[in-house]
């Protein structure tokens, strides 16, 4: 006897596309997926089986999934844009975009924030849908305010420095 195979990636309902035609009834098929197989959790396989003398046909029982193991996306700090106000107080507005230039959402920012008086801050904000997040930080007095991002994570995501457009951003408040 021989066996075909169909899959389908939409439920056991199909449509089904066909995976082998007349291979060997051993129980045994390595199926190579080709890249136009798209990702599925509702993938479904029909077996049909048949002799000389007769035929049958059966569905998996359960679903199962497609899913490749894509390289994850790499993501970099697209800008840092920095303002000073009145009453010695910094803000750093920190942009994260992917390598396709999407904004990232849902990242966590580290920066290191340094007043012209006082030590080095270090916080971590997440950003929005947007792709941004917003650091806030205050002095005694005034001189050079430096926000420097010294992290970025996100789950799926590799951080890469080497894409950053800037890494740092120094004002002098006041003049």
């Amino acid at each position: 006897s021989s066996v075909t195979l169909w899959r389908s990636t939409t439920g056991p309902g199909g449509p089904w596309t066909p995976v082998a035609a007349n291979v060997p009834n051993n129980g045994r098929y390595q199926w190579l997926l080709p890249d136009d197989v798209p990702d599925s959790t509702d993938a479904y396989l029909r077996y049909g089986v048949s002799s000389e003398t007769s035929s049958a046909s059966a569905i998996t029982p359960a679903a199962f999934t497609i899913a490749r193991l894509l390289p994850p996306l790499a993501l970099h700090v697209h800008s840092i844009r920095l303002a000073a106000r009145s009453g010695y107080h910094a803000v750093a507005l920190v942009e994260i975009r992917d390598e396709a230039g999407n904004p990232v959402g849902g990242a966590t920012v580290a920066a290191a924030l340094t007043p012209p008086v006082g030590p080095t801050r270090h916080q971590q904000r997440r950003t929005g849908a947007g792709g941004t997040t917003r650091f806030i930080w205050s002095s005694t007095g005034g001189g050079t305010w430096t926000a420097c991002v010294e992290n970025v994570t996100k789950p799926g995501y590799i951080y890469d420095p080497a894409q950053n457009r800037e890494t740092c951003d120094s004002i002098v408040y006041p003049p």
